[in-house]
């Protein structure tokens, strides 16, 4: 038999207390003392409901009345979570915390090289995943291993094709690809801006012809519609002045210019005209072409130098940029658009430029291949296995949250409590959690009663009590 010993705080009494039952109840006045020796008994050992116990796992009474916060959802959850489902959190916890360094760290590394790439005068590539489409590797990822005992499990078998197999070889074609600064600067200019890369690189037409062919459908329409903008000898450019005649009048009743009066239907009406879907439609198409001709003007502007080495794309270039005129001709004057064919040539020079590149920056980054390409498989891996945790952890959640659910329900009807309670999960942060809620949307557990929030409370602790796995002794 076991025997505890107290000494009252007060009365500073000594008296004993026999343990040789599974529950014991301590009754008495209201400070008598029953919540000052309830709390003797709060360790792992016991299992104690007391005010304590309400607090902290189901409710808290405030100024305002109960209510529910964060720190009670997160004591409720621990009573009935499982190990299980805690170590599964733990993991993903851990996890998550590895993926953002994993990120910092990859990022960091391609910058690195990125930066080397550039010291030396050659374009790099855009990312990491640009350069893993064009190799192979073998991995096999094991979940229960780190960072660099997983290393040991990848190798590389197909690097980035280079014809250059040793550093002298490197030197010699770096010398000659730095020698060419006229064909280096066109290159970079082509590459950093998109119409050009796709118009030089790629052979594709920068030009939206579906954008003009829905000009066309609706030319006639603009041109009635920017009819009413012309008065009696004024020219077309009067839409300016008229926007900004009804901008000056907005929310005014009379005209300022002529004295009429009640013009706010006008205002509204060339509102509406200004505003017309129609009118923005060739905007669009006038801000297309214009952006496309700005970008041709790149390398345009440096005619006279790049006419001799690299003639067929300034040809190509130059009859692009005559049709643009054209089309921006014909929609400022309303006229139907004919989209005009034109071939798109590169020359010879201006591929081997781009294929020397190609071979340095292959030889470049094989060097450096294992360590850039390792680190973001293993990144990836990381998230794949973290998103299957993620999803283990969710499911396992709500098997706990669902049996709390049953349990509570059950232990309530016995005492008489009647209203259904159910438990949600919450997928907020890393760590599970699970929170009490009343199965009516419309009655919060906070507009229970008190007698109803004690019932609550005691199906709680009884809940808790035929869940728990150890023997523990119970104190009332």
């Amino acid at each position: 038999m076991e025997i505890i010993n107290f000494t009252n705080p007060d009365s500073k009494k000594n008296f004993e207390l026999s343990l040789d039952s599974n529950m014991i109840f301590i009754y008495g006045g209201n400070g008598s003392g029953k919540t000052t020796l309830s709390r003797s008994f709060q360790t792992d050992s016991y299992m104690v409901f007391n005010t304590d116990f309400v607090n902290k796992n189901v409710y808290i009474v405030k100024s305002t009345g109960a209510d529910v916060d964060g720190e009670t959802k997160e004591n409720f959850s621990s009573l009935f979570l499982g190990e299980e489902a805690v170590d599964l959190a733990k993991e993903v916890e851990k996890l998550n915390a590895m993926k953002k360094e994993l990120d910092r760290q990859n990022k960091a590394l391609f910058a690195k090289y990125k930066e080397k790439v550039q010291t030396i005068g050659l374009i790099p590539f855009k990312s990491i995943t640009d350069v893993l489409e064009k190799i192979e590797y073998e991995f096999a990822f094991d979940s229960k291993s780190d960072y660099f005992a997983n290393q040991e499990n990848f190798k590389l078998s197909k690097l980035l094709p280079t014809t250059i197999s040793s550093e002298k070889e490197f030197d010699e074609s770096m010398r000659i690809y730095k020698e060419d600064h006229t064909i280096q600067s066109l290159n970079k200019d082509i590459e950093k801006n998109p119409n050009l890369r796709s118009l030089i690189f790629d052979k594709v037409n920068v030009i939206d012809t579906n954008q003009i062919e829905k000009y066309n459908n609706i030319v006639n329409d603009i041109k009635i519609l920017e009819q009413s903008f012309i008065k009696g000898k004024n020219p077309s450019e009067t839409k300016a002045w008229i926007k900004k005649g009804v901008a000056i009048h907005d929310e005014l009743v009379d005209c300022i210019f002529c004295g009429n009066k009640d013009i706010k239907s006008k205002i509204e009406e060339w509102k509406n005209k200004l505003d017309n879907k129609l009118l923005k439609e060739k905007d669009s198409l006038v801000e297309h072409l214009k952006n496309v001709k700005n970008d041709l003007d790149i390398i345009l502007r440096n005619r006279t130098l790049y006419k001799d080495i690299v003639p067929k794309i300034i040809s190509t270039l130059s009859s692009l940029n005559g049709i643009v005129d054209v089309y921006l001709s014909c929609v400022v004057e309303n006229k139907i658009i004919t989209i005009s064919e034109y071939t798109i040539d590169i020359d010879s020079i201006q591929k081997a430029a781009q294929n020397r590149n190609l071979e340095l920056l292959n030889y470049l980054t094989n060097k450096e291949l294992n360590e850039l390409s390792y680190s973001y498989v293993f990144q990836v891996e990381i998230e794949s296995f973290l998103k299957k945790q993620i999803e283990d952890s969710e499911k396992l959640n709500l098997i706990y949250a669902n049996e709390t659910a049953n349990s509570i329900n059950e232990i309530s009807k016995i005492l008489g409590f009647t209203k259904d309670i159910k438990v949600d999960l919450e997928k907020r942060g890393d760590m599970p959690k699970i929170a009490l809620q009343s199965q009516n949307k419309a009655t919060k557990i906070s507009k229970y009663s008190e007698g109803q929030r004690h019932k609550l409370a005691l199906a709680v602790f009884f809940s808790k009590c035929t869940k728990s796995k150890k023997s523990l002794k119970q104190l009332y």
